[in-house]
């Protein structure tokens, strides 16, 4: 019994059975690296598009207003909560471009009589809670910006942060 052989191509230098003359090539389609390299250059270029695009208009159109400035670090003071718990508790204050640090430093004690202000009003199980640390930091923001002011019309006080928070 005989074996029968697979028809040859052209392209492996053989002859066609039907006629004996070698077959046509036919263009294959692009290679498989060239495919992803396309594939991989068009993610790129989207990425690096909608990236441009969503940080170009705050680039061209950044605030003419304040940006942040040098942060305040205040000493820690050591409070009683309403219910009788201590909290030891360090407060840096985010100042702004416009603020006068040299104006501000004589403000720290009004500084701290509102730190007890503010976390004298309260209870332990409240700044347990992150709303109820959130609530005390916006209260002291408010108290703290009413007792430095404004500068050109800005505050000098943008945020303010807990670098200690320890209650007992």
């Amino acid at each position: 019994m005989a074996a029968q052989k697979a028809p040859e191509t052209a392209a492996q230098g053989k002859k066609s059975p039907a006629n004996g003359q070698p077959e046509a090539e036919i263009p294959d389609s692009p290679p498989r690296k060239k495919r992803r390299l396309l594939l991989s250059l068009v993610v790129v270029v989207v990425a690096v598009g909608g990236t441009a695009a969503f940080f170009y208009p705050k680039l061209v159109h950044a605030p003419h207003g304040v940006h942040n400035g040098p942060i305040l670090q205040l000493a820690s003071s050591t409070l009683n909560l309403s219910d009788g718990h201590i909290l030891e508790v360090t407060v840096a204050c985010q100042l702004t471009s416009v603020a006068n640090v040299k104006t501000i430093t004589p403000l720290e004690p009004r500084i701290y009589n509102a730190e007890i202000s503010v976390f004298s009003g309260f209870y332990y199980s409240e700044l347990l809670s992150l709303q109820g640390k959130r609530t005390a930091r916006q209260e002291l923001l408010k108290r703290i910006q009413a007792i430095i002011g404004t500068q050109d019309g800005y505050q000098q006080v943008s945020e303010v942060y807990f670098t200690t928070f320890i209650m007992q």
